[in-house]
């Protein structure tokens, strides 16, 4: 690990340990999901990594969630209420959830897919009957596409209308 990224984690593990909450969430503002994901799991035990994720800004969670191996996610998922639940999955790609979907437990499969939109739900399902490492498997239902002949204001127009986020 470099310096400056070392000299980070330390930074955000003292604000942290020291509760300055506000301090700390300006601070995971200007970071990456991968490398927020990457000190959760170095840095703090299970207990802390709740509270830590929970701090967290709600649009950066589930970027972040998405990059935490399967055990956090999963002690996450457990320790989350329905609400906190549907607003992680809403704001991820569908993809994504399957992708979470098909590592965790039965149990913690049927939370997921209870607080799932009944259109979500019915698209993981489709996803989810595809052979692992297929093409149908690893693709985006979540996909916008234009004709070449589009005009750029053409192309913006249908992704406000029909694109995801």
């Amino acid at each position: 690990m470099d310096e400056e990224i070392e000299s980070l984690y330390e930074n955000i593990l003292f604000l942290f340990e020291q509760r300055k909450f506000a301090d700390l969430r300006a601070k995971l503002n200007d970071m990456e999901p991968q490398d927020i994901a990457i000190f959760m799991e170095d840095n703090l035990d299970e207990k802390e990594q709740i509270v830590f994720f929970r701090l967290l800004p709600k649009d950066m969670a589930s970027d972040v969630f998405v990059e935490i191996d399967s055990d956090t996610q999963e002690a996450l998922i457990k320790t989350f209420t329905d609400k906190e639940l549907k607003e992680v999955i809403d704001d991820m790609f569908l993809d994504d959830t399957v992708d979470i979907i098909e590592e965790m437990p039965a149990n913690v499969v049927k939370r997921i897919l209870k607080n799932a939109d009944a259109d979500d739900r019915k698209t993981i399902n489709e996803l989810l009957e595809y052979p692992e490492d297929s093409a149908g498997s690893i693709m985006t239902p979540e996909f916008v596409s234009f004709l070449p002949t589009a005009t750029v204001e053409e192309a913006f127009n249908k992704i406000r209308k029909t694109g995801v986020n």
